[in-house]
């Protein structure tokens, strides 16, 4: 009687899904917190490395105006962005990287940072003010 053993290798691969439930705040005018959760662990395909998130200002009359990209741990599910411009629209997304390569990115959240100063929030709530009374509901809450 024969035996054979028959082994195959299992090529490793990118992650094959985002990560879930972006979630974006702004914390001040120049720094917004991002949370995420894992890469569902059947979708990894190995070892989470890291994520990175890439964040794009937006110009108030549509168009980008250049990327940015910030990696965090892959034993990490939350940062804080810093540096970024006061009451300005960014839009973020993030993907996972395992040693193969990076997975798909996430869908895309906006977020303004806020304004700074006295005049900046007289501003921003001026534009909310004109928001609600344009659409007849409070919207963004």
């Amino acid at each position: 009687m024969r035996f054979f053993i028959i082994c195959e290798s299992i090529k490793p691969l990118a992650p094959g899904a985002a990560p879930g439930n972006l979630s974006v705040m702004p914390i001040s005018a120049t720094i917004v917190s991002v949370q995420w959760e894992a890469v569902e662990r059947i979708e990894r395909n190995g070892e989470i490395i890291v994520y990175e998130i890439t964040y794009t200002p937006q110009q108030t009359f549509g168009g980008s105006i250049g990327e940015e990209a910030k990696n965090v741990s892959g034993s990490e599910l939350s940062t804080n962005i810093t540096g970024l411009q006061e009451f300005l629209n960014y839009s973020i997304s993030i993907r996972a990287y395992t040693s193969i390569g990076a997975g798909p990115d996430s869908d895309v959240v906006m977020i303004r940072t806020l304004p700074s100063g006295m005049f900046g929030w007289f501003i921003f709530i001026m534009c909310q003010v004109i928001m609600v009374k344009l659409s007849g509901k409070i919207i963004n809450y």
